[in-house]
C-alpha cells in the first residue's frame, strides 16, 4: 500500500484534506469519492437543492450515471456524480514513508490550506507516539517566520509574551486601553510604582512557571528587558522548538486533531 495526501481546492473542513493508504492514485480517488459522496451537504445539494437540468449540465454528457438512480442505488449515484463533477477539484500527492512506521494525520483546529494538515510518520520502535508527534510538529512550526516573530515580539498583546501578563484574575491590562487594570491600582492605593512592580512580578513568575528550565526563562526575560525590534534575537533552534511544542501541547498557539492513518 502507498500513502497519499489529497486535498480539495477549497479547504474549509477536515474532509477537504484526506490522508490515506491506497493501492495507487486511482484507488485514492475512489476513496475520495466514497467518503465525500456521503457528505451531508453534498447529499442535500444532490437530492434536494439541485435541479435535474443543472446536474445534467455539470455532467458534460456523462448521463450514464443516472442508471444507478434508475436502479434505486442512491449511494452509487452520488458517488458517480461526485466523481464526474467534484473530483477534478482535488489534488492527489504521494508521500513516501517507511513501511514499518505508523502514520498520523494531524489536522489544525482551523483549516485554510493544505499545510493545515501535517503528516507525521512515527518509527515502529517509538512507544510514546504523542510526544514524538508533538515534537515533529513543533520542529516544523519553529521554522516558520511568523511564529518566530510571534515569539520574539515583546509587545504586551497579540504576542507570545501576552500570556504572561496575568494574575489570578486574568489579564493585568484593560483590554482596549492597555492601561493597568483598575482593581490593581485600587489594591495598591493608586500607587503607580507599586502597581507596576506587582504586574512585573506576575510576569516574571509566569515566565518561570512556563519554561520550568531556568536557563530558558532567563533568556526570555533578558530578551524582553532589552527588547529592540530592530535586532533579531539570538534564540537557539531548541528554544523555539521548546516553546512551539509546549504551546501545541497546551493548545494555545494552535491545536491539532490527531488521527492514525490505517489501511481500509
Amino acid at each position: 500500500m502507498r500513502l497519499f495526501k489529497c486535498w480539495n481546492s477549497d479547504i474549509t473542513v477536515n474532509h477537504d484534506i484526506m490522508v490515506m493508504f491506497a493501492e495507487d492514485e486511482e484507488d485514492a480517488k475512489n476513496q475520495i469519492c466514497e467518503a465525500r459522496s456521503k457528505d451531508e451537504c453534498f447529499r442535500d445539494w444532490l437530492l434536494y437543492d439541485s435541479c435535474l437540468d443543472e446536474i445534467i449540465k455539470d455532467l458534460h454528457g456523462k448521463c450514464e450515471v443516472f442508471e444507478h438512480l434508475a436502479k434505486g442505488n442512491i449511494d452509487e449515484f452520488a458517488k458517480a456524480v461526485y466523481r464526474a463533477i467534484d473530483l477534478k477539484l482535488w489534488t492527489v500527492e504521494e508521500y513516501f514513508v517507511d513501511k514499518y512506521s505508523v502514520v498520523f494525520a494531524c489536522y489544525e483546529s482551523f483549516l485554510d490550506d493544505v499545510e493545515s494538515c501535517q503528516v507525521v510518520s512515527v518509527p515502529e520502535n517509538v512507544f510514546d507516539y504523542k510526544d514524538y508527534i508533538y515534537r515533529a510538529l513543533a520542529e516544523r512550526l519553529a521554522e516558520e517566520e511568523h511564529f518566530r516573530n510571534f515569539v520574539s515580539d515583546a509587545a504586551v498583546n497579540m504576542t507570545f509574551a501576552e500570556q504572561f501578563w496575568h494574575d489570578e484574575k486574568g489579564y493585568v491590562f484593560e483590554e482596549f486601553e492597555l492601561d493597568i487594570r483598575g482593581d490593581i491600582y485600587c489594591k495598591f492605593n493608586w500607587d503607580i510604582h507599586e502597581a507596576n512592580n506587582y504586574i512585573e512580578k506576575c510576569f516574571v513568575n509566569n515566565v518561570k512557571e512556563f519554561f520550568q528550565e531556568p536557563q530558558y526563562a532567563d533568556i526570555f526575560l533578558e530578551h524582553v528587558k532589552n527588547y529592540d525590534p530592530n535586532v533579531e534575537p539570538d534564540f537557539s533552534e531548541e528554544f523555539y522548538i521548546f516553546i512551539a511544542k509546549k504551546l501545541i501541547e497546551e493548545g494555545k498557539y494552535t491545536s491539532y486533531q490527531i488521527e492514525q492513518v490505517t489501511v481500509i
